[in-house]
């Protein structure tokens, strides 16, 4: 069913499950795990105390994001620093934005919001958080607009430069036990 963005949002108000909007179409918003929880709460007040102090906000995993074609995500944890990006539902500025990898939402997460996070002029970093194992893929766009990547296993510290401050995976990962895998 194809549906406009005034109908979506009629349509996300009234719903009990939350949806994201792509193209007209609307997709059920997978459910989460106690780990992703877990690590999304982890980022959220790792984000949440630099935020207080410096005028940011933290976001957890009810709030919108508008990207560019009407496309409507919710990101697992995003802080926003316009102070004029104010609709209490729908964000259009954050600064940063982390998504916690699932086996439901891997290759959106890895793809296609990857692709259109970048369009979002001021996102300044992208983080995918690896669930099961501790690895991120920290995105970052650099003084010159330009995007790079990298992926991070070990203690190097992350950049959040929005939000002056760095977060390491001993942040991310705090209180979670990791087992390798068997193989």
């Amino acid at each position: 069913m194809i549906m406009t963005v005034p109908e979506y949002l009629a349509f996300e108000e009234a719903s009990q499950t939350r949806h994201e909007f792509v193209g007209g179409e609307i997709y059920a918003f997978a459910g989460t795990t106690v780990r992703l929880n877990r690590i999304a709460g982890n980022v959220y007040w790792t984000f949440a105390d630099a935020g207080d102090r410096i005028g940011c906000d933290a976001l957890i995993g009810d709030v919108k994001v508008r990207l560019p074609g009407d496309i409507f995500y919710y990101p697992d944890v995003m802080a926003v620093c316009d102070q004029n990006d104010d609709d209490p539902l729908i964000k259009t500025r954050p600064c940063v934005i982390a998504e916690v990898l699932s086996d439901s939402t891997r290759a959106i997460d890895l793809r296609e919001k990857l692709m259109f996070y970048r369009q979002l002029e001021s996102l300044g970093t992208y983080l995918i958080i690896e669930q099961n194992e501790r690895k991120v893929y920290h995105h970052w766009r650099d003084d010159e607009q330009l995007w790079w990547s990298e992926t991070i296993a070990d203690t190097r510290p992350l950049a959040i430069p929005c939000l002056g401050i760095e977060i390491t995976l001993a942040d991310i990962y705090r209180n979670l036990v990791y087992v390798p895998a068997a193989g």
